[in-house]
């Protein structure tokens, strides 16, 4: 470091002289002003380089997490949506479809909404200045709640609603109310929530012939002795309960992350799934800083081949996903060859019950 300094310094003092030459038409006022604006000069010309790198090793690692053919596809639109004509193209498209959603929220949806809400007077921005009786409150709600069940009561919905049995239902609702301010976070006020969610949990491990710690459960899911027999070799299970489909997603992702950073000091994780899984992996993915891998399906099956899984795993890959079934067509992703595969390769694996 002394001898670097020194150079610059020696070059300095042996051309001293020059310098003074250069400079000496230039007034003190001049010197001071030349002096701030080459100075300001300097520091962003550094500021505006050291931007220029960040973003470049940005865009480096941003290319590496998604693959070469990704980031050029993505690029490649980027630039083209700022062609004025593209831009003018996606403007229009834009505005098309907001005015047919709109058209389908006046037309399609006037059966289903009450002509009412539709006046001024009853639609509400911000806090009302006069309050409604628990009463009218309630006997709006079950008006609403009436006028939006007369489609998916009649079967004219594909998903969403799995059960709509009436006498189900009433017992759900009147489950909730009884536990509406219980809080899992807090077993010392609610020590029967976690009761059910702990007896819930194990009722699903015995199902799929897992072993629970001081099980009473002899019956594994209707395993017989021989199953049995091979369930004591088998390691102990564990779960939660979540508040739908897409937080069990996340929290496996996240548990799959954390357990090869923690056992293999994997850094850069990377899920493999095929292109027909659940959007929630997308999030996840993006959530938790995780390579979300795609593997094509079969187009005339459209069910993801195990040899081109097995071509897609590296040292990085922390998790193998499947679909039982699968959103898009509700096809079977051959769960059993993947959970071998993931096992052979000591990765984990998780099989999407998609119902969307």
């Amino acid at each position: 470091m002394g001898a670097a300094l020194a150079t610059p310094t020696r070059f300095l003092e042996a051309n001293i002289g020059v310098v003074d030459e250069v400079l000496s038409p230039l007034s003190p006022t001049e010197l001071i002003t030349f002096s701030s604006i080459g100075t300001c000069f300097a520091i962003t010309s550094y500021n505006h380089s050291r931007s220029t790198l960040r973003s470049a090793r940005c865009g480096i690692k941003w290319c590496y997490k998604h693959g070469i053919r990704t980031s050029i596809q993505y690029f490649g639109i980027q630039l083209a949506k700022r062609l004025p004509w593209t831009r003018t193209k996606i403007d229009e498209d834009a505005k098309q479809r907001t005015d047919d959603m709109i058209f389908q929220m006046d037309t399609e949806w006037s059966d289903l909404l009450d002509p009412s809400t539709r006046l001024p007077e009853n639609r509400h921005h911000c806090l009302p200045a006069n309050k409604t009786s628990t009463s009218e409150l309630l006997t709006l709600l079950k008006k609403w709640s009436k006028l939006e069940s007369s489609r998916w009561n009649q079967g004219q919905a594909s998903g969403a609603i799995y059960h709509g049995d009436s006498k189900l239902l009433e017992f759900l609702g009147q489950v909730y109310g009884l536990f509406t301010v219980a809080n899992p976070l807090h077993p010392d006020l609610f020590p029967y929530v976690r009761k059910m969610e702990g007896e819930i949990v194990a009722m699903m491990i015995s199902l799929f012939h897992g072993k629970v710690k001081n099980s009473q459960c002899h019956d594994t899911g209707g395993t017989d002795k021989k199953d049995a027999k091979e369930d004591s070799t088998t390691p102990e299970c564990c779960g939660t309960l979540t508040s739908g489909g897409t937080e069990s997603i996340l929290l496996a992702c996240k548990a799959y992350r954390d357990r090869a950073k923690d056992l293999y000091g994997i850094t850069c994780p990377e899920i493999v799934a095929p292109t027909t899984i659940h959007a929630a992996f997308e999030k996840a993915a993006h959530y938790f800083g995780m390579k979300l891998i795609h593997v094509e399906i079969d187009e005339k099956t459209s069910v993801v081949n195990v040899d081109d899984v097995r071509r897609a795993i590296n040292r990085n890959t922390v998790l193998i996903a499947g679909s039982a079934p699968n959103f898009p067509h509700g096809v079977i992703d051959p769960i059993e060859q993947l959970a071998k595969l993931a096992h052979e390769n000591n990765i984990g694996f998780h099989s999407d019950c998609c119902l969307g």
